[in-house]
């Protein structure tokens, strides 16, 4: 089971069938392949601006399978500077129609979103989620899932980004490698994979600096069927 955000989902650019998959459903293809004499099934559930700290608000969907393994893409959205507070952000995102909910989206339309770069200077170039609170968060992410599963876990890293990313929001590709660091620390506290994505990408696997191409897909895809083969 893969618990993420959209880059566990989106493929940039996108492509048309059949070369629109991602990782998750490539992997469950490749297992197929290597392993014939074994029925592998990869459930990805990964939701688009998913922060580690809702992933307790349906905790339940993530073990009524009680999957032998669990792939945890989770921390670009924590990571990232932001131009507006969680709150502000909320709201907009909403699907209320009330007075308030659009002045609000159109203040940030109109206001925010065309001076990203300003506004997240003016906050002080923070994140929605501190490096104290997301290292909490993840490791008790680690410590529920064991305790309700007793399943094994790999853990990805941030995505590296690029220049695109930190002119839009910056400050956020040195959160990614801070953010990363947690993870590699998490996860070798708990027994964990850890997969270096930085490593294991190019450039242009990670074209527009959050999500993976078709080829970036395909990578991770392997690394995993060699890794879960391999335990």
């Amino acid at each position: 089971m893969v618990i993420g955000n959209s880059v566990a989902l989106r493929v940039r650019p996108p492509k048309e069938f059949p070369y629109n998959r991602n990782y998750s459903t490539v992997l469950e293809d490749l297992l197929a392949e290597d392993d014939p004499g074994r029925t592998y099934l990869v459930r990805n559930k990964g939701f688009s601006r998913l922060l580690i700290s809702e992933v307790f608000e349906n905790f339940d969907q993530y073990v009524q399978e009680f999957p032998d393994y669990y792939i945890i893409n989770l921390g670009v959205v924590d990571a990232s500077t932001r131009e507006i507070p969680l709150w502000f952000a909320n709201v907009i995102r909403s699907e209320s129609n009330s007075l308030f909910h659009r002045f609000m989206k159109g203040l940030h339309y109109h206001i925010f979103k065309k001076h990203h770069s300003f506004f997240v200077k003016l906050r002080g170039k923070k994140a929605w989620i501190s490096e104290k609170k997301f290292e909490q968060y993840y490791d008790r992410l680690f410590k529920d899932l064991k305790k309700e599963t007793n399943a094994r876990f790999i853990a990805l890293s941030v995505n590296a980004g690029n220049e695109r990313i930190e002119k839009k929001i910056p400050r956020s590709l040195k959160n990614y490698i801070r953010y990363s660091e947690i993870i590699k620390r998490v996860s070798a506290k708990h027994g964990a994979t850890y997969i270096n994505t930085f490593q294991l990408m190019e450039p242009a696997d990670i074209p527009d600096g959050i999500h993976f191409s078709a080829k970036g897909h395909l990578k991770l895809a392997e690394a995993l069927k060699n890794e879960i083969l391999e335990q």
